[in-house]
């Protein structure tokens, strides 16, 4: 799942940032929210099967049929806001801080002084 959000977290980037070169606190925050929401959406409902095999002794499988008996569709969704919520501000920190992390990497290692 962080590649994925690396992935989309990068296509936000490009859409945003015009200069290659540029590294804007708020661009990165909000792509790396954008990619995270975006990745999280769509790994929810897997994650929601993974949950149930966990607590119980469903196969992934049978835990699917499990959800859609009980609840159809939305039950692969079922508490995917508070999810989606936290994740647009944890994954724009996460980008922030890689991001600047790797900027300063790169002027202590590989600048003159």
């Amino acid at each position: 799942s962080s590649g994925i959000n690396a992935e989309y977290g990068e296509a936000a980037k490009k859409v945003l940032m015009t200069d290659p070169n540029e590294v804007s606190l708020w661009k990165t925050a909000i792509s790396g929210g954008v990619g995270g929401t975006m990745c999280w959406g769509f790994a929810y409902p897997l994650d929601i099967v993974k949950s149930q095999v966990q607590v119980g002794t469903l196969s992934p499988v049978d835990a699917m049929r499990n959800i859609y008996k009980e609840s159809g569709i939305r039950g692969f969704f079922r508490g995917i806001t508070p999810c989606l919520l936290r994740a647009f501000p944890g994954c724009g920190a996460l980008f922030v801080a890689v991001e600047y992390t790797k900027l300063t990497f790169n002027k202590v290692v590989f600048e003159p002084y």
